[in-house]
């Protein structure tokens, strides 16, 4: 039996976010959620929602994923760190939060392995 689309409320999404330490900000008109990383806040930990501003639930079926990514910003320049699979809106609310938090938890991870491998070069 195949798992079914599941709308996530904004509530649930920010609210858990906001509950591991996340800070809101918007690019374009998407909500993202930042966490920068304790041992370098130049990495970063973005979770792009799915969220319009204004909108009161991720976007629908097929229109949009949530993803997880790892960034380099120190002000100056940018880029991608690590890139992670999407996070399939399927089964329940709680297992997709649960699947946003195993995300999270890779792309912190690969902020680490990123530090340790270039601590030499800044």
């Amino acid at each position: 039996m195949a798992s079914r689309y599941v709308v996530v409320s904004r509530e649930a999404i920010e609210g858990f976010l906001q509950s591991k330490h996340f800070e809101r900000s918007v690019q374009a008109t998407e909500v993202v959620y930042v966490f920068r990383h304790r041992r370098d806040p130049r990495v970063v930990v973005k979770v792009y929602t799915s969220l319009r501003v204004g909108a009161r639930t991720v976007r629908g079926c097929g229109e949009d994923a949530i993803r997880v990514a790892t960034v380099f910003d120190d002000g100056q320049r940018s880029f991608g760190v690590g890139k992670f699979p999407k996070i399939l809106r399927t089964g329940s609310e709680q297992l997709i939060l649960d699947r946003i938090y195993s995300r999270i938890r890779e792309a912190y991870l690969r902020g680490s392995d990123f530090i340790r491998m270039n601590s030499h070069e800044y």
